[in-house]
């Protein structure tokens, strides 16, 4: 009992771990899930929409004996790599019924009172999850199915919005330079019902939020 009480001991002086802290744009209306995550429902279709400008405030080193730190830096830099005239938006969406279409040409992004239109349409570099993952998780978590339709570049005419039970996820380009999340910002988005012809209009404003995680291992 003594040499185990020591190897947990010895455990707990060699681990180590980290802390790191984002400022981000998230949508100010909608649903909080988790961190920056807001997911926005109608009875018709929900939708998730997260920009790529996250601004990393710091990230810190230590070891747990209980918390040393070792080190770490608090610069800020955009977590994702920037090219200048050019803004990637995370576009997620969760039909809860047949015969919706969205077209990509018709959504508006907002910056200082000019507006902005999609210029190309990316995949998802988080589509990688099952299909039984991504329907077991529902709404509530934002999964993106390695199955999604997709279509490389912008499509020319309206795509179908699947009632599957799983997310579609699709990465939005502007021609614009990568706002940081500390400025106010808005992107309009269109979900067409093709029965009644009518028109599901999202406006999201976005707001700076500041969020982070930590991670340790022995």
């Amino acid at each position: 009992m003594r040499n185990l009480f020591l190897l947990l001991f010895s455990l707990q002086l060699i681990s180590c771990g980290f802390d790191k802290s984002y400022i981000s744009s998230v949508s100010s209306i909608g649903e909080k899930t988790h961190g920056p995550v807001r997911v926005i429902s109608s009875p018709k279709v929900s939708i998730h929409i997260g920009p790529r400008n996250d601004i990393k405030t710091g990230e810190f080193n230590y070891v747990i004996l209980p918390v040393l730190p070792v080190g770490g830096n608090s610069d800020e830099m955009f977590a994702h790599q920037q090219k200048a005239g050019r803004f990637v938006v995370q576009l997620s969406l969760f039909s809860h019924d047949d015969d919706l279409s969205l077209n990509f040409t018709d959504i508006t992004l907002n910056i200082m009172q000019t507006n902005y239109k999609v210029i190309d349409v990316e995949r998802n570099p988080y589509a990688y999850y099952s299909n039984s993952q991504a329907r077991n998780s529902g709404v509530r978590e934002v999964m993106c199915p390695e199955s999604q339709q997709f279509s490389s570049g912008l499509p020319e005419s309206p795509i179908n919005l699947l009632n599957n039970g799983m997310w579609e996820c699709y990465d939005l380009v502007f021609s614009v330079d990568t706002p940081s999340p500390r400025m106010k910002f808005q992107m309009e988005v269109d979900v067409k019902d093709n029965k009644s012809s009518l028109n599901h209009t999202f406006k999201v404003p976005f707001e700076a939020y500041e969020w982070g995680h930590s991670d340790s291992f022995p």
